[in-house]
């Protein structure tokens, strides 16, 4: 039998595993006070942030990645219960000058590197270049505006806005605009269809931007777990314009856990409705006990 639990905000999910020395069923970081549980490369620190995760200061060339050592479950293939996973997290972006960039990714990888793994800088975003690796763009640099979409085997970044795995955030969320922005993304594993909610913190007056892509996650990956976390990159000095700035890219916040299909419905379509209409908060999300996983 699996229970739904109480929902707990961000700051106060409980971290559950399936095993002790397994995959993790969930995980969170209300702080990166400590990141013994974390691999940070490149330009990424916690150091001197009151408790955030900095990937890239506002310096031009930096690359930044930070990774959770312990792999996740994206989800439960001999389990005849229907799962889906569930990402949230609080990300600022401040810009030091100029027009910022580049930009961050949130990752899910299996790539040989393992939680070291950082991929090109610039345009890249530490992204371009990790293998079997499925990511989320969030690209500040474009002139167009801000723009998120979904990005597999560490291919080559694109800032067309009509490309078909990109989307243009509206300008009340723009990303380089130093506001403390939340971003929930929930994988409905049956439909295979990634749901994306960005919204300000703080702020109930303006409505949430809201989207969706068709991706097979697992496939993506090449497998049913995978490491969790994120890259991110400012400009290539050798490109920048004297105009162009680079901003402090840094996550506030993390929580990564799977949810039990029959909170949103029975059929993924009727998930998804649930999610578009408003009638899930996207701030609040349901967890289960480890245990009802393991005894199922």
């Amino acid at each position: 039998m699996v229970r739904n639990l109480q929902c707990e905000p961000l700051e106060r999910r409980t971290l559950l595993s399936v095993a002790a020395d397994g995959p993790l069923m969930s995980l969170r970081k209300s702080d990166f006070s400590d990141v013994t549980d974390m691999t940070l490369n490149g330009s990424a620190t916690n150091a001197g942030t009151g408790g955030h995760l900095r990937l890239t200061d506002a310096v031009d060339g930096e690359t930044g990645s930070a990774f959770f050592d312990d792999q996740v479950r994206l989800r439960f293939p001999d389990r005849s219960i229907y799962f889906a996973f569930v990402a949230e997290f609080d990300v600022k972006v401040t810009p030091d000058a100029g027009d910022p960039g580049e930009g961050f990714f949130f990752v899910v990888h299996n790539d040989p590197a393992g939680p070291a793994a950082l991929g090109a800088g610039g345009s890249g975003m530490g992204w371009a270049g990790l293998q079997n690796a499925f990511g989320v763009k969030f690209d500040f640099s474009n002139p167009l505006g801000s723009q998120t979409g979904v990005y597999a085997a560490g291919e080559p970044v694109s800032g067309d806005p009509a490309d078909p795995r990109n989307r243009v955030i509206p300008d009340r969320f723009d990303l380089d605009s130093g506001k403390t922005l939340h971003v929930d993304l929930w994988y409905d594993i049956y439909e295979h269809r990634l749901n994306e909610t960005i919204d300000d913190v703080g702020d109930l007056t303006t409505a949430p931007f809201i989207t969706s892509y068709d991706v097979d996650i697992p496939e993506a990956v090449g497998g049913e777990t995978a490491y969790v976390g994120f890259t991110a990159a400012t400009r290539d000095p050798a490109v920048a314009n004297p105009t162009d700035g680079s901003a402090r890219q840094e996550v506030l916040g993390f929580y990564y856990g799977m949810v039990h299909g029959d909170f949103f419905g029975a059929a993924a379509p009727a998930a998804t409705m649930v999610v578009v209409s408003g009638l899930l908060d996207p701030r609040w999300l349901v967890e289960i006990e480890a245990e009802a996983i393991v005894t199922e």
